[in-house]
């Protein structure tokens, strides 16, 4: 007999294994895929607002948005929200980054204040993020939930804290992104939400 999919298949044993309590860990995951679908993208939106800034740690801003904290950030989660609720991807996505959207050509300001330098780096990263954005809307939710299982065993913010510490990084990346892929394979699996 085939064994039922869960939400915690998504968080690698590794990360489980991290855990100061792993017990509290599960319940964690578990509250997280619980919860009603408003309540969940409010937290979302919640960890979006509080995770550590990604252009200061991962120099997001020089082209380097491919770890996979930036993905989960700014791809992966935001393209789940796409097929669990339309219109939610640009919003979500904004919460951590503009950079999908800027226009180096576009006349601005603060075009004086950077050097040639700067905005041929910021014209690479929105380039290169787009396509990753681009490119996330052509998978199925089965890819893009392996994608995020992936991720989350690379995320670096695990090589800060133990998976269960109580901040918003590590609530984000190995309790609310797990929750939301599996919602999002449930929803086209089953059709519930």
């Amino acid at each position: 007999m085939k064994k039922a999919f869960s939400v915690h298949n998504l968080v690698p044993e590794s990360i489980l294994a991290r855990a100061d309590s792993r017990s509290s860990f599960a319940c964690d995951i578990d509250h997280y895929s619980s919860m009603p679908l408003a309540d969940l993208h409010r937290a979302t939106e919640t960890c979006l607002k509080n995770v550590s800034r990604l252009d200061d740690e991962y120099g997001i801003r020089k082209g380097n948005q491919c770890s996979p904290d930036s993905d989960l950030r700014l791809v992966i989660v935001p393209e789940l929200w796409e097929r669990l609720r339309a219109g939610s991807r640009m919003p979500l996505r904004r919460i951590s980054s503009s950079l999908a959207e800027y226009d180096p050509d576009k006349p601005s300001v603060f075009r004086k204040l950077l050097s040639p330098e700067a905005i041929s780096e910021l014209r690479q990263g929105s380039i290169t993020l787009r396509a990753r954005v681009e490119f996330a809307k052509t998978l199925s939710v089965g890819a893009i939930t392996e994608w995020t299982r992936f991720s989350i065993l690379g995320v670096r913010i695990g090589n800060r804290w133990p998976s269960d510490y109580p901040v918003y990084d590590t609530a984000f990346a190995y309790r609310l992104a797990p929750a939301i892929a599996w919602r999002a394979l449930r929803f086209v699996t089953t059709g519930t939400l």
